[in-house]
């Protein structure tokens, strides 16, 4: 069975450097206030699995899991969340997650996120 490689620079707020360039926020999934960290160096995007069971969210098994490299160590995964409706500002968007045991924060938004959704998050429309 083939494992997936991924990559969270941060499973915690408390790790996140002081002036680091790093954007968080409160926003909505399921009508529900979620922290939400978005990171430009995790190569995929993930939810915490406390968040998972407090929205009501349920996940799948993937065909093959994921090895995540994270600072304290690697994290395997063999779940995931498919489209998962965040709302940010006006815009809903529906992503895929990666269930992963996370402390003190609730969604990462990583690099496939990003440039899947660039588009749509262009502040100049």
């Amino acid at each position: 069975m083939q494992v997936r490689q991924g990559k969270i620079d941060f499973t915690t707020l408390a790790e996140l450097p002081e002036g680091a360039p790093i954007m968080t926020g409160t926003f909505s999934i399921n009508h529900k206030p979620t922290v939400i960290l978005f990171d430009s160096g995790a190569t995929h995007s993930f939810i915490s699995d406390k968040c998972e069971a407090r929205l009501g969210l349920d996940s799948n098994h993937t065909k093959a899991p994921y090895m995540i490299t994270t600072p304290g160590g690697k994290i395997t995964s063999n779940q995931i969340l498919r489209y998962v409706p965040i709302q940010l500002g006006s815009k809903l968007i529906k992503t895929d997650l990666i269930s992963l045991s996370l402390e003190g924060m609730d969604v990462i938004l990583g690099m496939d996120w990003m440039t899947k959704h660039r588009v749509l998050l262009d502040i100049s429309s």
